[in-house]
């Protein structure tokens, strides 16, 4: 019911977690593998798990959900209403470098990503 959904939701950005334990992490990564979810947000955070298959999450139409053009033609004070929208999209690497290329067209500057 509503309080599963509302697991499934959290999972999603453990960052808020009221307690994020090792076993909380581990148990959100765990039921996001099973649902093939591989990506988990923690805060700015994306965690990415081998999902040991071939999933089809990087195609045209993932493509098209994560990228958010429009911040091209967009002022930065209404940037900040499309960053709203796409951080409601399930985490994803695309949303990742979507947001990065956002900012640094709309407040220029330089933006940095850890891969590790």
């Amino acid at each position: 019911g509503g309080a599963a959904k509302r697991w499934s939701q959290l999972m999603e950005n453990l960052a808020e977690c009221t307690s994020l334990t090792e076993d909380v992490l581990l148990q959100s990564l765990l039921t996001r593998f099973h649902e093939h979810k591989i990506y988990t947000g923690i805060g700015e955070i994306l965690v990415a798990v081998n999902p040991f298959q071939q999933l089809e999450i990087y195609g045209q139409d993932a493509a098209e959900t994560y990228s958010s053009s429009a911040h091209v033609a967009k002022l930065a004070s209404q940037a900040a209403e499309e960053d709203q929208a796409v951080g409601n999209r399930q985490p994803h690497v695309f949303k990742v470098a979507d947001h990065l290329y956002s900012h640094v067209i709309c407040h220029g500057g330089a933006q940095a990503c850890i891969i590790s």
